[in-house]
């Protein structure tokens, strides 16, 4: 029975494998499988012809200088008794591509307790001398069966590949590989989930470093992390900031991985991406508001416990001194019942603002809730003294504010309490403050003028709005 090869001829021409040999092996599978014969002598030309045609094998004489001429293909198979040949790299610009052929070696019996191995390092397979019509056929079955074992065993390997590349190009996550055996880790393949999640094309970035997507974030933790990890040559899941090539940034979270060959080098590094740039958001979001107030983006109560508590540790270690100034403002019910609510969340913003814009970075401006305002001061000098903000405070807060269409000027009552004297605790110190503003609210002594809206503009039943101050 023929042995008949070449079930998958597209797919096999450009597969590349090793199996067995130091070199690259290539099994040419073609619509109609044939034997490239190179012997010198006539006689055994035309035996192998003969066992090739025995086999259900084409045939081609490649001593002819006209063979290549009328060959529109390298062999599969290549039976010679010559150490080189049209099959080796320096001559293959005769043919019409450039895969090895599996060779069969001809030569002279070897002397006894002489090694049979073939001399030739691509050579599969040797027949001695003298040929036997029998024995040559023999012999190319056992290379076409190796050929065809090759046929069945890496067709199913492309077909498994191509299954796996649109897998690739199919997934939701961006995928890139890189080449180990570079310094610069060039990336070899990006999937089409990659080239639409950072707007860059895959002939773009192959080549490249994909240190391009950090921008200038070069210094992020996580870039150092990727980096230790490459070095030791270990798995990493980082989330770091990276750039789109229109420029915009996005969080990604970045599962790397190393490939290995069969010795256990690593050859490529796999990374696969996925943009959680709203995962991030909304986490900072929480984040943000378990600190902050919704409303005017002060610390909350909470925050203001933890940032006070910690100057008055700083203060210990330095024998400094730490203020806090409690404000509530005046009539602020009959702005939210007169103008509504609107114009009295206005009126907490514009207060907010103005405490931000006369404190220091470092100083904690906090909203309580309702009315009320806190603001702790650290590294007191002599030219910023507690009273002297908290006075800069109280004016700022009373400068005519528009709300709503409304113009009114805001006031508010302060009571400032100072570390150590009026407590060595976070609540003491707040207390101390809060008792001082509520005195300083009550007590009409207290009490430094009153500002009325304009008269030429009764705009609101309001009567008036207080500034008051207590220490």
């Amino acid at each position: 029975m023929a042995c008949r090869i070449g079930k998958r001829p597209r797919l096999f021409r450009a597969l590349n494998i090793r199996e067995g040999f130091d070199r690259a092996i290539v099994v040419c599978m073609t619509e109609q499988d044939s034997v490239g014969v190179f012997v010198a002598k006539i006689a055994e030309r035309d035996i192998l012809h003969a066992a090739a045609l025995a086999c259900g094998l084409r045939s081609v004489d490649l001593s002819s200088p006209t063979s290549t001429a009328s060959t529109p293909h390298l062999p599969s198979l290549i039976v010679t008794d010559q150490p080189s040949g049209p099959w080796e790299p320096a001559h293959r610009s005769s043919f019409s591509h450039h895969d090895a052929p599996m060779l069969l070696e001809v030569r002279d019996p070897d002397p006894p307790n002489v090694s049979t191995s073939p001399s030739h390092e691509a050579a599969a397979f040797v027949l001695h001398r003298p040929l036997r019509l029998d024995s040559a056929a023999s012999a190319l079955k056992q290379a076409a069966a190796l050929m065809q074992s090759f046929a069945d065993r890496h067709g199913s390997m492309i077909d498994d590949l191509d299954h796996c590349r649109r897998i690739f190009d199919s997934v939701s996550n961006g995928i890139t590989v890189a080449d180990a055996n570079d310094p610069e880790l060039p990336l070899t393949y990006v999937n089409p989930t990659f080239e639409r999640m950072t707007g860059y094309s895959a002939s773009e970035v192959c080549g490249r470093s994909c240190r391009f997507l950090q921008g200038p974030d070069r210094d992020q933790p996580a870039v150092a992390q990727i980096r230790n990890a490459l070095d030791a040559g270990k798995d990493i899941r980082v989330t770091l900031r990276n750039y789109r090539k229109d420029g915009t940034p996005f969080w990604n979270e970045l599962y790397l991985s190393t490939i290995r060959d069969h010795k256990g080098r690593i050859t490529h590094f796999v990374g696969i991406q996925n943009d959680v740039t709203r995962q991030v958001q909304a986490t900072d979001q929480l984040q943000f508001l378990a600190h902050h107030d919704p409303l005017t983006g002060l610390a909350n109560r909470a925050f203001l416990a933890t940032q006070l508590e910690q100057a008055l540790q700083r203060a210990h270690r330095s024998h400094g001194t730490v203020a806090v100034l409690y404000f509530d403002l005046d009539k602020f019910k009959e702005v939210n019942d007169t103008l509504g609510h609107a114009a009295g969340d206005q009126l907490l913003l514009v207060v907010a603002e103005r405490l931000r814009s006369v404190t220091r970075g470092g100083e904690t401006v906090a909203r309580l809730g309702g009315d009320e305002f806190v603001v702790v001061l650290e590294d007191i000098t002599a030219d910023r003294q507690p009273a002297t903000v908290m006075r800069r405070l109280s004016d700022r807060i009373q400068e005519t504010a528009n709300i709503l269409g409304t113009e009114m000027r805001p006031c508010a009552s302060v009571g400032m309490a100072v570390y150590p004297q009026d407590g060595e605790t976070a609540e003491a110190l707040l207390k101390s403050a809060d008792f001082k503003m509520y005195f300083a609210k009550h007590d009409s002594h207290a009490a430094l003028g009153r500002q009325q809206y304009p008269e030429q503009q009764p705009v609101s039943p309001i009567p008036h709005l207080v500034l008051r101050r207590g220490i």
